[in-house]
This record gives C-alpha cells, structure tokens and sequence, in this order.
C-alpha cells in the first residue's frame, strides 16, 4: 500500500478493514493461549510424574546398599522437577492461556454482536457508528490484555528479586 492508497482510504473503509483484521487477532491470542497451556500441561506432567519417581527411586535406592544408580537418578529427576516447577511459577503459563484466550473469546463476542447488530450495537446504528465502538471495545480488551501481561511480569519479576535476595 502506498501514501496515496492510505490517504483516499475513508475512516469508514478503513474501520471495515479493522473489522477483517480481528479474525487475525482472534487467531493471534487464541494460538498464544493454546501454546501457553501446551507448555503449562508439559511443566505439570514433569513435575507431577517427575515428583512421583523420584519417590519410586529414593525408596529402590534406599532399600537396597547396592542401587547407587537409583539414587543419582533420584537426584537428578529432583532436580528436573524443582526446575519444572520453578518455570511454572515463574513463567505463569496456566494463567497466561486463560489471559489470552479471554481476550480472544471477548474480542469474538463484539464482533459478532457488531456484526448482528445486537447489544450494544443496536440497529439503530449506522455502520460507522457500529465500528467506531467495536474499534473502540476492541482496543479496550486488548489494552487490558497488554496490563493482565505487564502485572504478570512484575509479579514473576518480583518474585525473583526475592528469592535471588534470600539466597533461595
């Protein structure tokens, strides 16, 4: 698109092309939620089957004076696990998926609504009335995603600074 191409385009075409683009941002926080639960299942399952034998092998090693090996892989799978966990609490992949995919679920509900003209995007609005507050709720929801990310990081930020304070 060239500067003459984006200066004859009308605030109304320019708010239907907004419209279309929501699909991609739809698609966009939807594929974050789903990676983010993704790597918040794989952390679980570590940390849960991790925990588990690392149990089985402390018990195996401690049973027998001869299963060294049972217990430097005890050792080592506590360690995955602390590390597992530790990503968990930090990284918050549960409660990131469950931001994101809000997001995209709200962002969906206005448009459709906009689209049907029902709610608060009644019939007896213009097209370009429709749009405006669509654009408007749109940027609202995606604002507030962006402060749910922003308080998130300063939370596992914080946390660190502590524990990197403690020794911990």
């Amino acid at each position: 698109m060239t500067a003459e191409d984006e200066e004859s385009t009308t605030p109304l075409e320019a708010l239907r092309g907004y419209r279309k683009a929501l699909w991609d941002e739809i698609d966009h926080f939807t594929q974050k939620a789903n990676a983010s639960r993704r790597y918040s299942n794989i952390l679980q399952w570590t940390i849960i089957v991790g925990s588990v034998l690392a149990a089985a092998l402390t018990t195996a090693g401690a049973a027998s004076r001869s299963a060294q090996d049972a217990r430097v892989i005890a050792a080592i799978t506590s360690g995955v696990v602390s590390v597992a966990a530790s990503a968990a609490g930090f990284f918050k992949y549960r409660e990131r998926g469950f931001n994101e995919q809000m997001t995209a679920d709200a962002i969906e509900k206005h448009r459709q609504a906009a689209e049907l003209s029902i709610g608060e995007y009644g019939s007896d609005m213009s097209e370009e009335e429709r749009l405006r507050l669509l654009a408007t709720n749109v940027e609202i929801i995606k604002d507030d995603q962006r402060k749910r990310e922003l308080q998130l990081e300063q939370k596992s930020e914080e946390r660190g600074a502590t524990q990197g304070s403690t020794g911990a």
